[in-house]
């Protein structure tokens, strides 16, 4: 069966994390040599699923999701525990993701109210992050050895 496509404009978390009748969610991380020493990375969601195999190598309609510093506890988050929010909610983008750079995650998401909006915003959280980033890096240094 054919995976559906998430509409463009919904700005839920999928994969059960959104809660039921969510669409899917397809999550990379996307690490770079230059940020290896701050063990640095980007998370991307995908608009589709990444090819069976893992390898990503190609062009992919994505959303960015940035560390929401608004939503870390007194004294910042704990290592491997970050919270992520979309940069543009509902706006995914065309980007060329090099298959050795990047490896497919999962992500739990939650919810946190916002007291300065008096908002709920729904958040995500990589499963298993700092491992995973360690795992995108040695899948860099490797060549692109699919993983995931």
């Amino acid at each position: 069966a054919a995976a559906a496509k998430r509409p463009k404009d919904d700005g839920a978390v999928g994969g059960g994390v959104g809660g039921a009748g969510s669409p899917p969610s397809w999550f990379i991380i996307y690490v770079d040599e230059a940020w290896e020493r701050q063990r640095g990375f980007r998370l991307f969601e995908l608009d589709s699923p990444p090819p069976p195999n893992g390898t990503l190598g190609q062009t992919f309609n994505v959303r960015e999701w940035c560390s929401a510093q608004e939503l870390a506890p007194a004294g910042g988050f704990q290592v491997g525990h970050q919270r992520f929010l979309p940069v543009k909610p509902g706006t995914f983008s065309p980007l060329h993701l090099p298959d050795r750079c990047c490896l497919t995650v999962k992500v739990v998401g939650g919810l946190q109210p916002m007291p300065s909006s008096n908002t709920v915003v729904r958040f995500v959280k990589i499963v298993d992050e700092q491992m995973m980033v360690s795992r995108a890096y040695a899948r860099l240094h490797a060549g692109g050895a699919a993983g995931g």
